[in-house]
């Protein structure tokens, strides 16, 4: 079709990983951030690595001292004001990390990550990931690992900003190289909701209960997840993944269809006609077009429904609804509004439904 850039289906998607506890209070906070739609981006300094986020200056001092010498005073109040700016960007504490691997079969990140097999390990289509968030507000890179902290230049502050970023917090001791790390850094450590589809597969570990599994399963149904189980190649410290059956099936209804807890059993469809989110301002708005009307008590629990899945860390959301076959296109047919965790309905009464 003219206009509509051709897809390339051969093309692989670029795969991370992330690997999760087991436990039944850790298992119960990562599998519900997955069933919400969110990963919580640590802060720097609760990482594990305490040598995260050292950079020197030195290369940028001596510069700074060179320049001020050749160039006079004129000079020194700007450079003053660039090594300020640095400074504030290299101490930087409100920055979150969400740290990722390129690997779902390594020994050591099973038994370090995922308690020693009892956990499990999502796999992310990268892109999906980063497309949920605004470009200017996130950065992602590979880790580098050397034998030394990064030394800050002059020239380096003339770089992209995702650049200056990496040299501060994409920097590891070759001791880490194991991890094969892949991060995703935001604007700031918290909630971070993302686009649901980004989550392809979940991989059980060796020792995860079957009660688990299961848990799993039946949070995660109707969204096209796959599950594999890991393996032991006999003789060897060789891991493989063996597919399992999702034990819902394979049909697709996961945010398609009203939960039945809400419409009691009744099976009421609906889609997303448009949804924007303002990440400075933790606010939503969304338009969602449902099949048929519901009552004002099922759509102030389908608000929340739609606030607890879709906008996560937001304070307020607005949310408009239109039946399929109303009369008036222009005006909804009713709204939810949540604000700080209290949800709010209302019907218009003078929208008709044909």
């Amino acid at each position: 079709m003219f206009g509509r850039k051709k897809i390339n289906e051969n093309v692989k998607p670029i795969l991370v990983y992330k690997y999760r506890g087991g436990g039944d209070e850790i298992f119960e906070r990562d599998l519900t951030s997955i069933e919400k739609n969110f990963f919580w981006a640590s802060s720097i300094k609760d990482l594990n690595d305490p040598c995260e986020g050292i950079v020197t200056d030195n290369s940028f001092a001596n510069q700074s001292r060179l320049l001020n010498k050749i160039s006079g005073k004129e000079f020194n109040e700007p450079l003053s004001r660039v090594n300020e700016a640095l400074q504030r960007i290299l101490s930087d504490e409100k920055m979150g990390v969400y740290s990722l691997s390129k690997c779902y079969d390594d020994e050591l990140l099973w038994a370090h990550y995922a308690n020693s097999h009892q956990g499990f390990c999502i796999e992310y289509d990268l892109e999906t990931l980063l497309k949920s968030f605004h470009r200017d507000r996130i950065f992602s890179f590979s880790i580098d690992y050397r034998d030394k902290p990064y030394d800050i230049s002059v020239s380096d502050i003339a770089t992209k900003s995702n650049e200056l970023i990496k040299k501060k917090i994409g920097l590891k001791s070759k001791r880490w190289k194991y991890e094969k790390e892949y991060r995703v850094v935001t604007d700031f450590w918290g909630k971070h909701s993302y686009n649901y589809k980004a989550v392809r597969a979940i991989y059980f570990g060796l020792r995860m209960n079957e009660e688990s599994k299961k848990d799993v399963m039946n949070r995660l149904k109707g969204r096209g997840v796959k599950y594999f189980q890991m393996r032991l190649s006999p003789k060897s410290y060789q891991f493989y993944k063996e597919q399992v059956d999702d034990l819902n099936g394979l049909e697709l209804n996961y945010l398609q269809c009203i939960p039945d807890y809400i419409v009691k059993g009744n099976r009421i469809g609906f889609k997303i006609i448009e949804k924007q989110y303002f990440r400075l301002r933790k606010k939503g708005n969304i338009k969602i077009e449902i099949d048929s009307s519901i009552s004002i008590m099922e759509l102030k629990e389908f608000g929340e429904y739609i606030q607890e899945h879709l906008f996560q860390e937001a304070n307020i959301v607005g949310v408009f609804y239109y039946v399929k076959n109303q009369k008036d296109k222009d005006m909804a047919w009713a709204t939810s509004h949540y604000k700080n965790q209290e949800v709010k309905a209302w019907i218009n009464e003078y929208v008709e439904i044909s």
